[in-house]
C-alpha cells in the first residue's frame, strides 16, 4: 500500500512538471513576450502611426555619417517609410515640431525640412508672383533678375546721385534648396527616402549641432479623401551605426628605442 502510494506520488510530480513546460511553450506561442524579442535592435529608428492608423512611418531616424555629427546650421538626411494603410491616394505633410517641454540639450531643431533632389534640383527658385528670387546665387534665376534690372525704365539710385534705401541693399534670405516636404502616395503605396534615393528628405538649417544621442522632433500630417489625420508628432533620434567609429593609432614615437 505504502509502495503504491510512493510511485503515485512520483507520477504525479513528473505529470505536473510535464505539464508545466507544455504550458510553458503553449505561453509563447500565444504570444506572451519572450526574452529576445525585449533585446534593444542595432539602430535607434522609431516607428508610429497615426491615430486613426491611417499612416504608418516605419525606420524613422537621422542619418549616421560620423561621430562629429552635423554643424549648427547645416543639413541633415533623414530616413524614413511612409506607408498609406488605406485604398484610397493619400498626402502627407512633413513638418519640423516644437521640442517637448523639458526636453533638455540632447534635443534640437531646424529651421525646415525639405525634399532634395529629382526633378526639384533643377527647378528655379521663384517666388509667389513668378519673378526671380535675388541672391540665388548661381541659379538661372538670379542672372535674369540681374538682366531684368538693368533694363528696367526707373534709375538706381546710385545713377540719380541718391543713397540706397536700406531694404535695397539688404541682402535677401536664401531660398532653402528642393521642395517643401509633401509626399504624394497611391493608395495601399510606400514611399522611401534614404541617403541614396534620388530624392532625399533633409533637415535644413539645423538650430545647433546634430551628434549621436540626439534628436529632432518632426510631424506628420496625412490627408485621405478630403480628410486629415490627427497630427503625428515623432521624436527622430540619429541612427546608431551597425559598427563603432574607428579608434585612432596610438603614436608610438615616444617609447621607441626606449629600453634598447
Amino acid at each position: 500500500m505504502t509502495r503504491s502510494m510512493t510511485v503515485g506520488r512520483r507520477a504525479l510530480r513528473l505529470a505536473a512538471g510535464a505539464a508545466a513546460v507544455a504550458l510553458a511553450v503553449t505561453g509563447c506561442s500565444a504570444g506572451q513576450i519572450a526574452e529576445t524579442a525585449m533585446k534593444a535592435p542595432s539602430v535607434a529608428s522609431v516607428s508610429a502611426d497615426s491615430a486613426d492608423q491611417k499612416l504608418a512611418v516605419r525606420g524613422l531616424a537621422v542619418a549616421y555619417e560620423g561621430v562629429e555629427g552635423y554643424p549648427a546650421g547645416g543639413n541633415a538626411p533623414v530616413h524614413v517609410t511612409l506607408i498609406n494603410q488605406t485604398a484610397n491616394p493619400m498626402t502627407v505633410e512633413i513638418g519640423i515640431g516644437a521640442p517637448a517641454e523639458g526636453a533638455g540639450p540632447t534635443v534640437t531643431t531646424a529651421r525646415d525640412v525639405r525634399i532634395i533632389g529629382g526633378e526639384s534640383a533643377a527647378a528655379p527658385s521663384a517666388s509667389p508672383s513668378g519673378s526671380a528670387v535675388p541672391g540665388a546665387s548661381g541659379s538661372p534665376s538670379a542672372g535674369a533678375g540681374e538682366e531684368e534690372t538693368e533694363t528696367s525704365g526707373s534709375p538706381s539710385p546710385e545713377a540719380s546721385g541718391g543713397a540706397a534705401s536700406p531694404s535695397a541693399t539688404a541682402a535677401a534670405p536664401a531660398t532653402p534648396a528642393g521642395r517643401a516636404a509633401t509626399v504624394e502616395i497611391p493608395g495601399n503605396g510606400a514611399v522611401i527616402f534614404t541617403s541614396e534615393s534620388a530624392e532625399r528628405l533633409s533637415l535644413v538649417g539645423l538650430a545647433a549641432a546634430l551628434r549621436s544621442g540626439m534628436s529632432v522632433t518632426l510631424t506628420f500630417q496625412a490627408t485621405e479623401g478630403g480628410v486629415a489625420s490627427p497630427l503625428l508628432t515623432v521624436p527622430t533620434p540619429v541612427d546608431i551605426p551597425l559598427t563603432p567609429a574607428p579608434r585612432e593609432t596610438p603614436h608610438a614615437e615616444e617609447g621607441e628605442g626606449e629600453g634598447h
